[in-house]
């Protein structure tokens, strides 16, 4: 439990520096180093779908049909969420509250299960995200966008939904 919670706050700490260094990072990644932007997410998506593999296969053979189903189309809703942004930063978001949300679930994993538990760590992410947004409202060099609140929301729930597909039945 605490390691999780150390985790989850070090998270936070690193989007409170993207709030207040994100703009900077923005401004170089849209100078032409998009490139850099698309090999970290490429990464990212690499890992996940590593990971996912692995749970997927841990899941008894008659959990994998519907968990399957179930990742597919959270796949399709994360792909159709980075079409959806119009600048390469903005895709960033999906990555950060998504790392936000598999963090959120295994801290309340110490708690709550199923679909509880995926709702719970949305519905936690989409707080911090809209925090964050608002932040950026009051900070003098960035504005709060509604969109980027929707977007960290999305994202979240995504792979909050993806990770629920994913949970092994706890044993009595």
């Amino acid at each position: 439990m605490k390691r999780d919670l150390a985790l989850f706050a070090a998270w936070l700490v690193v989007l409170a520096l993207c709030l207040q260094y994100g703009r900077a990072l923005g401004n170089w990644l849209e100078e032409g180093r998009r490139a850099l932007l698309a090999a970290f997410l490429a990464a990212g998506a690499l890992a996940a779908l590593g990971l996912g593999w692995r749970a997927w296969r841990a899941l008894p053979a008659a959990r994998r049909p519907a968990a399957g189903t179930g990742l597919l189309a959270v796949g399709v809703g994360l792909v159709g969420l980075a079409a959806w942004q119009q600048a390469a930063i903005e895709r960033a978001h999906i990555f950060l509250y998504g790392v936000l949300a598999f963090l959120a679930h295994r801290l309340l994993g110490h708690r709550l299960a199923g679909a509880g538990r995926a709702a719970a760590a949305a519905g936690l992410c989409a707080l911090v995200g809209a925090a964050d947004e608002l932040g950026q409202y009051f900070h003098p060099l960035r504005y709060g966008d509604w969109r980027d609140v929707a977007t960290n929301a999305a994202a979240a729930a995504l792979v909050s939904a993806g990770l629920w597909c994913l949970e092994r039945p706890r044993r009595a």
